[in-house]
């Protein structure tokens, strides 16, 4: 807020509790210098409302222009599994920590998106952080070791897709993927708890890639959710350590959406489940 501005609000109030201390003191009837007096109070009054006016406009201003442009969502990387002295599913093999899904079926059992909960709390648990981008978006790339094939790493990214218009729109991202069907573990994406593509049989390397018609229904906000796991293994001839990989990266401009669809970051505002 400029210096200007904090003082028009300071004068304001100030006037304000002149005028009325003016009020009280006449209770006589009112000369006519005490009048116009009353007059010009009022007068700077309505003027200062509109500055206060002028300046919440300029907030508001302020706030668009600092909202995130181009795509926002939700995103997140984890592992399943703990090869240390206390081996074991991570964290009890709590679903409700990793977006409604069992560790152990995110990496033994091939679930992916269309297995996550529709409930908001549950997501915004596991999907804690918050990813902007423009047109393109590597959300995450590593190499690592792990002991054995129970073991793995998940990507995980949420997009709120909102329809402006009263037709279903098409939204076709170009994406790279990673995964691993000879250990249990698929890439999957899905729209509003329904399945639209998964990665198969594939046991992926690191640059494999592929595009998915998605339908955006009108008239509304849908949830949009992509997951990558680990790719095929290499071992590495040392007891038990396998070396690999895992990625999930949006190119092509994908994330410049079609006329009428927009990104919104409203995660936090919902209490009903998502679809």
């Amino acid at each position: 807020m400029s210096k200007t501005l904090t003082s028009r609000f300071f004068t304001s109030a100030i006037i304000v509790v002149a005028a009325i201390a003016l009020v009280v003191g006449f209770l006589q009837p009112v000369p006519s210098q005490a009048r116009e007096s009353l007059t010009a109070l009022r007068n700077d009054i309505t003027q200062n409302q509109e500055d206060i006016a002028d300046l919440w406009d300029a907030v508001t201003e302020l706030q668009t222009a600092a909202a995130p442009r181009g795509a926002v969502f939700r995103w997140q990387v984890f592992s399943t599994y703990g090869n240390t002295g206390y081996s074991g599913w991570a964290m009890g093999n709590r679903p409700e920590l990793f977006g409604g899904v069992y560790p152990s079926n995110w990496t033994d059992g091939n679930h992916r998106a269309v297995h996550m909960s529709s409930n908001p709390e549950v997501l915004r648990t596991l999907l804690i952080n918050r990813g902007t981008a423009g047109s393109n978006a590597m959300i995450y790339s590593r190499t690592f070791l792990q002991y054995s094939s129970t073991e793995g790493r998940v990507v995980v990214s949420l997009f709120r897709v909102r329809n402006n218009t009263g037709e279903d729109i098409i939204w076709r991202p170009y994406f790279y993927y990673t995964s691993s069907m000879s250990w249990s573990e698929m890439a999957g994406v899905a729209v509003n708890g329904a399945e639209v593509w998964n990665s198969g049989g594939t046991n992926s390397g690191t640059s494999h890639n592929t595009n998915v018609s998605i339908n955006i229904p009108a008239n509304g906000t849908s949830t949009v959710i992509f997951s990558s796991p680990s790719n095929y293994a290499r071992y590495t001839g040392a007891g038990g350590i396998h070396i690999r990989y895992v990625g999930l990266s949006f190119y092509n401009n994908s994330l410049d959406l079609p006329e009428g669809l927009e990104f919104v970051d409203d995660l936090d505002e919902q209490d009903a489940p998502l679809w």
